[in-house]
């Protein structure tokens, strides 16, 4: 019983401190720091960024259901994400057929994996555990 007293007397000291540090109007803590808000926003020259070079970048869903990958072969751009979402009962991965740009674990029913592309080439992927599923992103 004792314990709690003194817990409840430190938590009050604790606000009655707080208070008096902080609990100061905010004319007197502002009152001796000039006013800089325009300066910053006033000496940044606008950048122009030619239309081509903006981003457009998309995001692609694969559907994995039927024990294939649909669509089976994607056509991107560089910087396309491509989201590959498990819609069959069974587990699936996504896995490069060559290195290892794509490489997903065990995907359950409704469980995605996504990546980004951001380089141009021929990405040909597959199913762990059912080779026979293949796929292929190409990036352009």
């Amino acid at each position: 019983m004792k314990s709690g007293l003194i817990i409840g007397v430190v938590v009050l000291v604790v606000l009655v401190a707080g208070f008096f540090l902080f609990g100061q109007s905010d004319d007197k803590l502002d009152s001796n720091v000039p006013d800089v808000s325009n300066t910053l926003e006033d000496n940044v020259p606008e950048l122009e960024v030619p239309e081509a070079e903006v981003s457009k970048s998309k995001t692609i869903e694969i559907s994995i259901m039927d024990y294939s990958f649909n669509p089976g072969e994607l056509t991107i751009n560089v910087g396309d994400t491509v989201i590959w979402t498990n819609k069959d009962s069974v587990k699936h991965t996504v896995t490069s057929d060559s290195g290892d740009e794509l490489g997903s674990e065990l995907l359950l029913k409704d469980k995605s994996y996504s990546h980004t592309f951001n380089s141009k080439g021929e990405f040909g992927y597959h199913c762990t555990p059912h080779s026979y599923m293949k796929g292929k992103i190409v990036v352009k």
